[in-house]
């Protein structure tokens, strides 16, 4: 059979307590069929130092480096979803973007165009929506025509018709100093590749975006941006 022992050390002169919790419940306490030390850094973290180390809700336990323990906010939380509005209440700006956002995706299901004007995105920041110094291109494509739009004003988003129905994605990436580099891809109703690219630099940080057609508003569909 195996044996328990508790060895005291022969310079100290502190009395060390074990001491039990109020129950009424037998425990038991299973030790590992290794060599541990409590109190030790690395691969045997020391116990002592995990009291009282609480968190809420999808926080991660990271090490201080000295043996103890904090809880941090999981990193890459994944993305933070805005309230969806309808293709018909254009135009839309989603505004209170937190600052520190690195990635923006706006979202268009099935909205059905009333005319063949191109959809836009605009960026803004405190300051206001900025409707200049864009650098966009957007091109459509079937089984045997393309056709570009360049704009300077705004993001667009091709449209070939009046019955075109848009389900596509436009992608924010922001690379510093207010620099954001944009990417779109989708598809219409009838058909037609939607794809294009494009850059904007914002006189400060980016807090707002606007979603708009020039001049009428989308007949059906709904439009929401996601963040992170």
């Amino acid at each position: 059979m195996s044996k328990v022992k508790i060895k005291g050390n022969a310079s100290g002169t502190g009395v060390l307590t074990i001491e039990a919790p109020n129950t009424n419940t037998d425990r038991t306490i299973t030790l590992p069929d290794e060599d541990i030390t409590l109190g030790a850094t690395g691969a045997n973290a020391a116990l002592s130092n995990l009291s009282g180390v609480t968190g809420t809700s999808g926080q991660v336990m990271t090490s201080d480096g000295s043996g103890g323990a904090t809880m941090q906010d999981a990193a890459g939380g994944g993305f933070t979803s805005a309230s969806e509005t309808a293709g018909t209440a254009l135009p839309v700006t989603y505004g209170s973007i937190p600052a520190g956002v690195s990635q923006i995706i706006v979202l268009f299901h099935d909205c059905d165009a009333n005319s063949n004007e191109d959809v836009r995105v605009q960026l803004g920041d405190a300051g206001g929506i900025e409707s200049s110094g864009y650098y966009s291109a957007t091109h459509t494509q079937d089984a045997s025509t393309g056709q570009s739009v360049y704009n300077a004003g705004a993001f667009d988003i091709k449209l070939d018709s009046g019955s075109d129905v848009l389900r596509a994605a436009l992608t924010l990436y922001h690379i510093g100093s207010n620099k954001w580099v944009m990417t779109q891809m989708g598809i219409s109703d009838s058909g037609v590749i939607v794809s294009g690219g494009g850059s904007k630099t914002l006189s400060a940080e980016l807090t707002q975006i606007k979603i708009q057609t020039p001049y009428t508003t989308f007949s059906a569909g709904t439009v929401n941006i996601m963040y992170q």
